[in-house]
């Protein structure tokens, strides 16, 4: 699921060094926020609300500041690390309520709800990017940013964008492992 929002990334020619931080805060926020009492799924909302934000964050730096991406994130690695490294103390987080947990051990049949989950995020991002007009903005942004923008294109808006996205993707993949792991950590 992180290499999907990395896919996204790529192909405006950028990257997205702190994808694995942002797992891990992502994972991290859903297990601080049920331990203390907050119903599972507005923990969920904030914590892919955050990573979505930190995404579009480091997009935005990126973009609208002609500071290349690779810096951009290699900071923002160090830094999200570090905010999780804060929020939890450095410890795991653990007694998370059992609805929660369900997801990263259920099964339909032989087959597990998590390769459903990442099937569909697959087959959502190859038809947003075959099969619409953002798509083709991405393939542009990547292709040629100046030609792309000369031609209409609001590249600064689709970098933006597609960092969003792949930290939305990364928050939910840390909340998945964290459900698989039964433990935020």
């Amino acid at each position: 699921i992180v290499a999907v929002g990395m896919t996204f990334v790529i192909l405006t020619a950028g990257i997205y060094l702190s994808v694995g931080s942002v797992v891990a805060f992502g994972g991290m926020l859903v297990a601080i926020l049920m331990a203390a009492g907050m119903p599972h799924v507005l923990a969920i909302v904030i914590s892919l609300a955050l990573g979505a934000a930190l995404g579009a964050l480091m997009g935005a730096i990126s973009a609208y500041a002609d500071v290349p991406s690779f810096i951009v994130t290699l900071a923002g690695l160090v830094t999200v690390r570090g905010l999780t490294y804060l929020m939890s103390q450095g410890t795991p987080v653990g007694g998370l309520p059992a609805a929660f947990t369900v997801i990263g051990s259920a099964r339909l049949g032989v087959v597990p709800v998590m390769g459903i989950i990442f099937s569909a995020v697959v087959l959502i991002a190859g038809f947003f990017l075959r099969y619409t007009v953002f798509g083709e903005y991405v393939y542009a942004t990547g292709g040629n940013a100046e030609a792309a923008r000369l031609s209409g294109v609001p590249t600064r808006r689709i970098i933006t964008l597609v960092f969003t996205i792949s930290g939305f993707l990364s928050a939910f993949s840390g909340i998945l492992l964290t459900s698989r792991l039964r433990i935020g950590q």
